[in-house]
């Protein structure tokens, strides 16, 4: 995951370079999803990181991990033939306000 990270703050205009932004942010929920909760726990209780970000972070992974699931078997049923009453589309959300990049 930290390789991950680094590289994606590395990735100077995230606007400009949504694909790189998109493949490893998917790259992170996807181990996320793989990383368990226990291995986690005991690389924060070694870390150096502030007490409040090691509480949150294995919550914070945690719903990633569930998300990435919850989406893994959407898909899957909308592939499989008996389910083939849903459909499946991509969609753009806004972005918050304070996630945009201030000028």
């Amino acid at each position: 995951l930290h390789v991950l990270f680094t590289e994606l703050e590395g990735i100077s205009d995230l606007y400009a370079e949504t694909a790189a932004v998109y493949e490893v942010v998917r790259e992170i929920i996807k181990q996320a999803y793989e990383i368990p909760l226990a291995i986690l726990r005991a690389a924060l209780q070694s870390s150096i990181l502030e007490l409040t970000l090691k509480q949150y972070l294995p919550e914070a992974i945690g719903k990633l991990g569930a998300y990435y699931s919850a989406t893994f078997e959407l898909i899957c049923a909308a592939r499989d033939s008996t389910y083939r009453v849903f459909q499946v589309e991509p969609f753009q959300i806004q972005m918050p306000a304070s996630l945009k990049e201030s000028p």
